[in-house]
């Protein structure tokens, strides 16, 4: 039996916790555990399609419904995914339900799986899988054959399933440093000035090993220096994510770090960048058991962990 539309939203929950699940057609079928198991009995309970479609400023608040705990609002992120060209978000409807959405996010020669979360009565069920398998078949066909994503303990698994590896962890740090109080902000430091664009695009691809100056320039009006015989070797950009900084030498890392921290208790940073966890650590700062592992598909993205001194965040590392 096939629901209407409109009563799709309210059986399809209920439907799913009561019969097993699997896919067909597109369409999820739904058999009760006994049909299920007899290949001779099985009969269809219920059909609702299945379908892929873009996000629109229209969804953002059914994606409210589905913001994990302890995560940053992220119908904040789907709002700027749908505005940037280069950002491709995706929802996953049953019938007229969302139950997971997530976003592809296309640069010149590189890609990231963003922000993919399934709802919790839909979890455990390959919805999940299907989502990241959607996402990636929309990159293949842009010729990208090199995705990263970050991915928490529980969501590795998916990940794994679908090829990618795991590279490094990000470890969070916390506490309360008092390192610009007692010292103040280096000379070297500046705001951004537009004659220094290219300087920091350049260093930002050295570092990421991406092209990533159409996401880069939007943040760049309110970003801070770090300049060594007027040449940029560091930058900060507050107002992305969690506040990036790239740097080309420990020096300017360090002290971008110092400033970023004299508004900030916290940092997200690869484990590999040694200089910067043995200064947090000989600073008062503890790291925290949780831990963000950084995972590619395909050929590595020729990026230094030891130049982000604090990422950006799960969405582009």
């Amino acid at each position: 039996m096939v629901h209407d539309q409109e009563k799709t939203g309210q059986n399809v929950e209920t439907t799913v916790r009561r019969y097993g699940v699997r896919t067909f057609l597109g369409c999820i079928e739904f058999y009760s555990a006994t049909q299920f198991n007899d290949e001779k009995k099985q009969s269809m309970v219920t059909l609702f399609p299945m379908k892929f479609s873009p996000v629109a400023l229209d969804d953002l608040n059914a994606i409210r419904a589905l913001q994990p705990e302890g995560w940053p609002d992220i119908v904040v992120d789907f709002e700027k995914y749908i505005h940037f060209e280069f950002c491709y978000p995706q929802k996953l409807l049953l019938g007229d339900r969302t139950i997971a959405v997530g976003c592809a996010i296309v640069f010149e020669d590189s890609a990231w799986l963003a922000h993919i979360i399934v709802s919790e009565a839909f979890r455990k069920k390959g919805y999940g899988h299907k989502m990241v398998s959607h996402l990636l078949d929309m990159i293949r066909v842009r010729g990208i054959g090199r995705v990263s994503l970050v991915a928490t303990s529980m969501g590795a698994p998916v990940y794994a399933r679908n090829g990618f590896l795991e590279i490094t962890n990000y470890t969070l740090w916390t506490g309360e440093s008092t390192l610009n109080s007692e010292c103040g902000h280096s000379p070297n430091i500046c705001s951004f000035t537009d004659a220094f664009r290219s300087q920091v695009l350049d260093l930002d691809r050295h570092i990421s090993g991406e092209n990533r100056a159409p996401l880069i320039t939007h943040y760049l009006a309110d970003s801070y220096l770090y300049l060594d015989n007027k040449k940029v070797t560091g930058v900060f950009l507050p107002s992305l994510g969690q506040g990036f900084i790239g740097a080309s030498t420990a020096e300017a890392g360090m002290e971008l770090l110092k400033l970023k921290l004299s508004a900030s208790n916290y940092v997200v940073l690869p484990s590999e960048n040694h200089a910067a966890v043995q200064f947090l650590a000989h600073n008062g700062f503890e790291q925290q058991d949780k831990v963000f592992k950084r995972m590619s598909l395909g050929e590595s993205v020729p990026w230094k962990a030891g130049g982000i001194f604090a990422r950006i965040g799960g969405n582009y590392g």
